[in-house]
């Protein structure tokens, strides 16, 4: 839950080291699993809001963000092929996931990584890697 975002679904995808991933973005798989998840998520919290008390506290932003439409979905994504060209490809990428939430009244959709940002969107996020992030074990 953020103030001026609202409810933000927030989707990482770590695709670094992994040779099929320009394929789900390329074939728009990427992008339908975030819709799925948000639709899913969604229903959740609709149905826990429905089942609380009109009078939880610990609820009552979710039901006025809900009231209000106030949404964003948040995709970001790391990818070696990403690195420099993501904000050519940035407008594309973002029409594409909002297809797949258009469903949303009112959203906000965005999509980042590390060398993008969140720039003023959420100041108070630090993104960090893990050690060995990005990299696939051998099998």
């Amino acid at each position: 839950m953020h103030e001026q975002l609202g409810v933000c679904f927030l989707e990482v995808t770590d695709g670094r080291g992994d040779a099929q991933f320009v394929k789900t973005i390329e074939n728009k798989a990427l992008f339908a699993e975030v819709g799925f998840k948000v639709r899913d998520t969604l229903a959740g919290l609709v149905g826990t809001l429905s089942r609380t008390g009109r009078n939880e506290e610990k609820w009552e932003p979710f039901r006025n963000a809900l009231e209000k439409g106030l949404f964003s979905v948040v995709l970001w994504v790391e990818h070696e092929s990403f690195r420099h060209s993501l904000t050519g490809e940035l407008a594309e990428m973002t029409n594409e996931l909002r297809r797949y939430v258009k469903w949303l009244t009112h959203h906000r959709v965005i999509i980042t990584n590390t060398d993008v940002g969140w720039g003023d969107l959420l100041p108070d996020l630090n993104v960090v890697n893990l050690p060995g992030a990005g990299q696939i074990a051998n099998r």
